[in-house]
């Protein structure tokens, strides 16, 4: 049909106008929602995609997925009541896990075999408190301050910003040092930047040596909270932070994508160096900072 290619039969068989579409089972999804705990919207949406054959399961699921998701959400607020938490693919994926559950119990199937988006069960870590933190971020804000700032970034911090967001989506990795003076827009930089990548739902951590420099940069903290960087540098000449493997923290760091140190010159270099083991270790990969992208500031 106009000479679109469609992934399954189903799906070109709904644009031709061959297959009912889903406005009877949207509808009463959306009924009850009204009055039902997502609990019982769960279990009607299993139900239709169990034995109503929808043409368009994930569009149903798309149209729903926050009033069946609710109850994960809140459970999370009331357990992280210092964290503005809103819907995350975290919080989906869990209400996939239920949902999923339910039609195996109904008749034995997976949600991949019933034309539906089959649900990771191997990270349950996403669920946990460090990684909300970091992803629990409004995109939809995020890319909008982007979209305002990007046209005020000078010469210099645009060639930074195009370079940092190069190896970004290439995920090449590497570290890249901004050296300049303070008032010079450092931390503007930083802050669109941060929102850049976060609003496309992915981890940028912000850390600084002082604490006072990370109230500047959103979402930040100082850098031996976050990287566990050990106190007594002088006299360790091999040292390395303080994260265990399987630890949220170290999931943290394999998940993210960018760092982003301000007043580096503060720390000593085997901080550094400290940081620089514990990610190769952490990320399984001996490259330097274990490929991830590292903006170090100072």
């Amino acid at each position: 049909m106009n000479r679109i290619e469609y992934e399954t039969y189903r799906e070109a068989c709904l644009a031709l106008g061959l297959l009912e579409n889903d406005n009877q089972w949207n509808e009463a999804l959306k009924e009850s929602a009204y009055s039902d705990s997502p609990l019982k919207i769960r279990t009607l949406y299993a139900l239709i995609l169990s034995f109503c054959e929808p043409s368009s399961p994930k569009a149903l699921w798309e149209n729903n997925k926050d009033c069946m998701s609710e109850d994960i959400l809140n459970k999370l607020r009331a357990g992280n009541r210092h964290i503005v938490l809103n819907y995350t693919d975290s919080i989906y994926n869990e209400d996939l896990i239920k949902i999923e559950d339910k039609v195996l119990q109904m008749i034995g199937k997976s949600l991949s075999e019933v034309g539906m988006i089959c649900p990771s069960r191997q990270h349950a870590y996403n669920m946990s408190r460090e990684i909300l933190r970091e992803l629990s971020y409004d995109s939809d804000l995020l890319l909008n301050f982007v979209t305002q700032r990007e046209p005020l970034l000078n010469t210099d911090q645009r060639a930074i910003y195009r370079e940092v967001l190069r190896r970004y989506s290439k995920s090449e990795g590497g570290v890249i040092f901004i050296n300049v003076p303070g008032g010079t827009g450092k931390t503007f930089l930083i802050n669109v930047l941060l929102a850049k990548i976060r609003g496309e739902k992915n981890i940028a951590l912000a850390v600084a040596t002082s604490g006072i420099a990370t109230v500047l940069m959103t979402g930040g903290r100082t850098a031996h909270s976050m990287l566990k960087i050990p106190i007594d540098l002088i006299h360790n000449e091999i040292p390395v932070c303080n994260i265990k493997k399987g630890s949220t923290k170290a999931h943290v760091l394999q998940e993210a994508k960018v760092l982003f140190w301000d007043e580096i010159s503060m720390i000593h270099k085997h901080g550094l160096e400290a940081v620089n083991r514990t990610l190769q270790d952490l990320r399984g990969n001996k490259d330097l900072m274990g490929v991830l992208i590292v903006v170090v500031a100072g």
